[in-house]
């Protein structure tokens, strides 16, 4: 069985009738609830009415946690507060591998169809928006990449060695922003991407605390 979230962790809200996600922390837990601080959309708190159904999400070292839930009250610890009671289990909703976190590195990416067409491929500079061990978000200024394209990509991570990707683009959400998901990546550079996100999510959650 999943254990719930700690006292004082960071965890995902998404309020399923608003369709959004807000973020909060755990600040109380019993067999089967949890109180958690108002959520906030990063702007303002957004107080959720009784009965909302909402979904907990959280990091563990499998991945991230999602549990379902029900807003029960409104609690003052002394600060205003949600009571959470679950129906449910925690079950794995996003495995270790794939869970991103945001990250500014240097990329170096080369088009294989240009290469595989004869003709001799531009090289494009850009950086990381977030990554995964599966995959990543980036920038790559004046590329025309369609969905489907492969590209060969040199990342150059914290400790300043360079991984060598092969990866597809999956999605373009803007004219200058490419989802990638990885084709091929050494064993040990992929565990070291996976490590790098969960030290930087469990500092993200240090400093929500």
């Amino acid at each position: 069985m999943i254990a719930l979230p700690n006292i004082n962790q960071s965890i995902g809200v998404y309020v399923v009738e608003w369709e959004i996600e807000l973020r909060s922390r755990i600040e109380d837990k019993s067999d089967g609830s949890l109180t958690i601080a108002m959520p906030s959309d990063g702007r303002s708190e957004r107080p959720l009415p009784r009965g909302a159904v909402v979904y907990l999400d959280w990091i563990s070292d499998r991945g991230v946690v999602r549990v379902r839930g029900v807003v029960s009250e409104l609690v003052r610890i002394p600060v205003p507060a949600l009571m959470i009671v679950i129906d449910g289990e925690p079950e794995i909703h996003q495995r270790r591998n794939y869970v991103r976190a945001s990250a500014n590195l240097t990329i170096v990416a080369t088009p294989l169809s240009e290469h595989s067409a004869g003709v001799e491929p531009a090289t494009l500079s850009g950086a990381t928006f977030d990554l995964s061990g599966g995959g990543m978000r980036v920038r790559l200024r004046h590329y025309e990449g369609a969905i489907g394209a492969r590209l060969r990509v040199e990342l150059t991570l914290p400790d300043e060695t360079v991984t060598e990707i092969l990866a597809t683009i999956t999605r373009r959400p803007l004219p200058d922003v490419y989802c990638l998901q990885f084709d091929q990546i050494e064993k040990r550079a992929q565990e070291k991407i996976v490590r790098l996100v969960f030290e930087r999510l469990r500092a993200i959650a240090g400093r929500a605390a």
